[in-house]
């Protein structure tokens, strides 16, 4: 999946429990952090990835792939009210979460 194909499940709460299936994610976790393989851009591949897995590292390396943290699930959707997003296309969102991501986070 990359970056701005997650923001529908953003959106969707139900819709956002379906996406963590593939995974096997701890369900117990205080959260989930999602990652780009590489770097944080719009098309970036994205991976999950539990904090107990990653340390909450902003980068981190696993079998010889890099991954830098975007945020965690729970942030990403408090960020759509915060910035007032809710409503506004897809992409512009994605393009406001990551340069929330790079500049103010």
């Amino acid at each position: 999946m990359i970056f701005h194909d997650l923001i529908p499940y953003l959106l969707d709460p139900d819709r956002l429990e379906s996406l963590y299936e593939p995974y096997t994610l701890n369900k117990e976790a205080e959260y989930i952090l999602v990652y780009a393989i590489e770097d944080l851009t719009l098309d970036a591949e994205i991976v999950f990835f539990d904090p107990e897995e990653t340390d909450d590292y902003l980068t981190f390396e696993k079998d010889g792939v890099k991954y830098v943290q975007f945020f965690s699930i729970d942030h990403a959707i408090d960020l759509l009210d915060q910035l007032e997003l809710r409503g506004k296309p897809i992409k512009q969102i994605a393009k406001r979460l990551l340069k929330y991501r790079i500049y103010d986070a």
